[in-house]
């Protein structure tokens, strides 16, 4: 019977662990993200910045109009095409876009990152404090160099 029971009990814990777990993505070990700072992953559109132990997903598509964004490292921004500018945790600077970048769910399990593409939260309103650009802007009709990253200049 006590046997029964915690067999019920394990098989349970491990069911509710795997439906808890289906739909993460292992994106980056935490040392690599906190060697690169910002990542790119163009299978899913989805930039990964370090922030400590609370990594930061954030949609590459502009909440304007849905442009394709890419980051400065210049500046440390998000930039699109149309003036669009967020810092580089999705903040909105300046632009047409009605609120920041929208957010992917990430988390830290052991020393992985994981994204869960389909988890999808509205970015912060406009009034939320972004930090100022680290330099200067890139030019918005620049050309991309490494997959989701301006071309530096050289």
């Amino acid at each position: 019977m006590v046997l029964g029971l915690l067999v019920a009990l394990v098989t349970a814990a491990l069911v509710g662990g795997y439906i808890r777990d289906r739909g993460w993505v292992r994106v980056s070990s935490v040392e690599t993200l906190d060697a690169r700072r910002v990542l790119y992953l163009p299978g899913y559109r989805v930039f990964v910045v370090a922030k400590g132990n609370s990594p930061v997903a954030l949609l590459a598509a502009s909440p304007h109009f849905g442009e394709r964004l890419l980051f400065c490292l210049q500046a440390s921004t998000f930039q699109d095409r149309s003036g669009d500018a967020f810092d580089r945790f999705g903040r909105y600077l300046r632009g047409p876009s009605p609120r920041g970048m929208d957010r992917i769910a990430a988390r830290i399990k052991g020393d992985d990152v994981n994204v869960k593409p389909d988890l999808i939260d509205p970015g912060p309103a406009r009034s939320s404090r972004a930090d100022l650009p680290q330099g200067q802007f890139c030019d918005p009709r620049g050309l991309e160099g490494a997959p989701g990253f301006f071309a530096e200049r050289g």
